[in-house]
């Protein structure tokens, strides 16, 4: 598998979890308190991984902006 099969994956299947999580959330307003902190917790810590797999993506797609001639270091 390459790696941007790997990550396009990855990224689907945080979202999958999350989104899994909070129908579920959704769907049960009887769920016990202890329950639904499980299902928030799993929706931070997918949400977490997924902004780095994101800022990661992003990073290998950046292009640096050119500094104003003003602005450039003397060296």
């Amino acid at each position: 598998m390459h790696g941007q099969d790997l990550t396009e994956e990855e990224i689907f299947n945080r979202l999958a979890a999350i989104r899994a999580a909070a129908e579920i959330l959704d769907d049960n307003d009887t769920l016990p308190q202890r329950e639904r902190h499980a299902f928030l917790a799993v929706i931070q810590s997918e949400t977490a991984r997924l902004h780095g797999l994101v800022r990661g993506v992003v990073s290998q797609f950046a292009v640096p902006t050119p500094q104003p001639e003003g602005c450039r270091s003397k060296g």
